[in-house]
């Protein structure tokens, strides 16, 4: 039987804990996200199963812009895309499609004040650590790995690059789910919150990409306010 072993965070949300169990995982959870990449890198090194990043991967990377051509079929007067970064698999996937067309369209990220990885790095113009710290986006929060494929792209692909505010998250939350009904994690309504905060774009057509929905009814409840039976 081959060996399978999700690597998590102990923050991470019952939800996607059942999910991870559901498609027969070994659950691992660690002290940080920092610590469930380290900790994966050397299980897959010691018993020689293939490692997956959830964005430092090509294919990773290349299913996720599978999400920019679905909008774009639906939608093709989008104009600029807005798009959460955490370690910037799906902004590199979308802004991949977004500017390979004969009119490249726009691509914007949202990054967590609180675990401000791209805000840092295209500053410094390379990798470099910052401290994360605690936020409603936790499945954005962590640094990037060491040379990491998801840098040069986000680099030569974006546009801009918001900073959202903790509590900007938590009032996009409730937009979504008041508004649309949808009902979102932290990091999915990072780009809204973005949007939310202000990013010049009135007046243009933009594609919002809410990434993520696996949240604790009790937790959703709690940021948002809506009752369990709502969300």
């Amino acid at each position: 039987m081959l060996f399978r072993s999700a690597y998590a965070p102990a923050t991470v949300a019952d939800a996607k804990r059942g999910a991870m169990r559901a498609f027969g995982a070994d659950l691992i959870e660690t002290a940080d996200y920092d610590a469930a990449e380290a900790a994966a890198r050397d299980d897959a090194a010691r018993t020689g199963v293939p490692y997956v990043s959830p964005y430092n991967d090509d294919d990773v990377i290349a299913g996720q812009g599978t999400i920019a051509l679905e909008m774009l079929a639906a939608v093709p007067e989008i104009e600029v895309f807005v798009i959460a970064v955490g370690g910037g698999g799906l902004i590199s996937g979308c802004g991949i499609v977004a500017k390979d067309r004969a009119q490249p369209l726009g691509v914007i990220g949202a990054e967590a004040e609180a675990s401000p990885v791209f805000t840092a790095a295209l500053h410094n113009g390379e990798i470099t650590p910052v401290q994360v710290r605690p936020t409603l986006a936790e499945a954005l929060a962590g640094n990037l790995e060491p040379g990491s494929r998801t840098f040069p792209l986000v680099s030569h692909l974006i546009d801009g690059l918001a900073l959202v505010a903790e509590g900007s998250i938590g009032v996009a939350m409730r937009v979504l789910h008041e508004q649309h009904g949808i009902v979102s994690e932290g990091a999915g309504a990072v780009a809204t919150a973005a949007l939310l905060q202000g990013l010049g774009l009135a007046g243009r057509t933009v594609g919002l990409i809410v990434c993520g929905g696996n949240i604790d009814r009790a937790h959703f409840a709690a940021v948002t306010g809506a009752t369990l039976a709502d969300a």
